[in-house]
């Protein structure tokens, strides 16, 4: 590990500072290989400046007095992870999941699966310390503990085996903020503003930090002003941009998902008569197929052509990142660049592109390829490479799967947006009709069923 270091071999300068860099970098490296008791203190250079004049001579050893089980290996044995509530007491309860034993105390609101998914340490693997950082990470994410505590503890009765215990603590369900500054108008009056804000950090029990209404906006606006910064877009109520952001119910009602979908649409639609550009964020994660329909069933009487950007891939983080970074850059090309055939063909198939994989494969194929590449395949959806037998073949069967018809099926997508319009021109408002797209020749870009890979032409 040390000849892997740029600085540790002959020529560097001698620095007392960057040796005992590297002897920290050498310690994590051993860390994350099972040697968890294993500390920076049990390295030591020993230097001779004899040897040769105005050079040092190095060698790294271990120190004599290391103590019993600092060079033993250890794996990783019981996974014992403990919810506490805020205020303490409750009645424990007790459930086995593949990422080993969970015990809350009731009545406390967790969703299943979600510590588990947190949780990078697995029994019998070789113990890292990277997993306990990850672990660490992955649940200080999720904004719904105020500690979280993880510690390595011997096993009595197992040799070179340590058992892991999580202790996580709730913190407070509600918080308040209260702002109080000056607010300036378009008439150049000051006056006083206050802005109070209630959030309820754990509404769903999925960790959604959400201001308690009936949408999901509390953590979901923290990821798109992310995206936004990141961009270097700034928010403002007089912003010609709009973006539109669906989210998730807060009690899963149809009723309720389908009126917050037929609000979204009747805003885009009047922000597009007004001559307002709109980006579209299906931000709802994976809801039921009837909800989903339900936005898209809307958008097909809607502006699904002249928006600027849509997403609804995968996460909530995925769908805010694509559609911004898509609908912002276009939004630059149209008010400030020199706008070309090229540049407009880009966008269409771009736009076209987020359409079929979101709702013809994600939506509607997704789960159809999945069961013929375990049945007929036999292989595992994350990687059928080696259950591959003729790829042409396999290739053909998704294009004829994805292009046969269906309901948001690529040809339909394309029958409504050659009904529609796309905006060219934002310098002077002006737009186009939308071009006939075909798609073909799909594939599994990494053999794997997450993802597909197309071609998209002008018909």
């Amino acid at each position: 590990m040390a000849m892997k270091s740029k600085y540790f071999r002959p020529g560097s300068r001698y620095c007392t500072d960057s040796l005992n860099a590297v002897r920290v970098n050498i310690t994590n490296a051993i860390r994350n290989r099972g040697y968890y008791f294993f500390r920076p203190e049990y390295l030591e250079f020993l230097a001779d400046s004899t040897i040769t004049p105005h050079r040092i001579a190095m060698r790294l050893v271990t120190v004599r007095n290391m103590p019993p089980g600092a060079n033993s290996r250890w794996t990783t044995g019981d996974i014992t992870t403990r919810i506490y509530r805020n205020q303490g007491g409750g009645t424990p309860d007790t459930t086995e999941t593949r990422r080993g034993t969970i015990i809350r105390m009731l009545p406390s609101k967790l969703r299943d699966g979600l510590i588990p998914g947190c949780i990078t340490f697995r029994e019998g693997r070789t113990f890292s310390v990277r997993d306990m950082n990850r672990t660490q990470t992955y649940l200080s994410r999720l904004g719904i503990f105020n500690s979280i505590e993880i510690n390595a503890i011997p096993d009595s009765t197992r040799r070179n085996v340590l058992n892991v215990e999580i202790a996580c603590t709730y913190d407070a369900p509600l918080e308040a903020m209260l702002e109080v500054n000056a607010t300036s108008k378009s008439n150049s009056y000051l006056g006083p503003g206050l802005n109070f804000r209630i959030t309820d950090n754990n509404i769903f029990g999925g960790g959604e930090k959400l201001p308690a209404d009936e949408y999901d906006v509390g953590n979901l606006e923290d990821n798109i002003d992310n995206h936004l910064q990141s961009l270097g877009v700034t928010k403002s109520s007089a912003a010609e941009l709009q973006i539109l952001i669906l989210t998730r119910p807060h009690d899963g009602l149809d009723k309720t998902y389908a009126d917050a979908a037929k609000e979204l649409i009747a805003y885009a639609s009047e922000c597009i008569s007004s001559r307002k550009p709109v980006i579209v964020i299906e931000a709802s994660e994976r809801v039921r197929f009837a909800r989903l329909q339900k936005l898209q069933g809307l958008l097909f009487g809607g502006p699904i052509g002249t928006v600027l950007a849509y997403s609804n891939w995968n996460t909530v983080s995925n769908s805010a990142g694509i559609a911004l970074g898509n609908g912002i850059s276009r939004y630059c090309y149209l008010k400030y660049g020199e706008v070309t055939d090229a540049g407009n063909e880009g966008f269409l198939k771009t736009l076209a592109f987020s359409y079929v994989k979101d709702w013809s494969y994600q939506l509607m194929r997704q789960s159809v390829v999945q069961i013929w590449i375990k049945q007929d395949l036999g292989g595992d959806t994350n990687n059928f490479y080696g259950a591959i037998q003729d790829e042409s073949a396999l290739n053909g069967k998704l294009t004829q799967t994805m292009n046969a018809d269906y309901p948001l099926c690529p040809n339909r997508i394309f029958k409504q947006l050659s009904k529609s319009e796309y905006i060219v021109n934002l310098k002077t408002y002006r737009v186009a009709p939308f071009k006939k797209i075909t798609v073909g020749n799909f594939s599994f870009p990494w053999y794997r069923t997450f993802e597909v890979r197309f071609d998209i032409s002008f018909a």
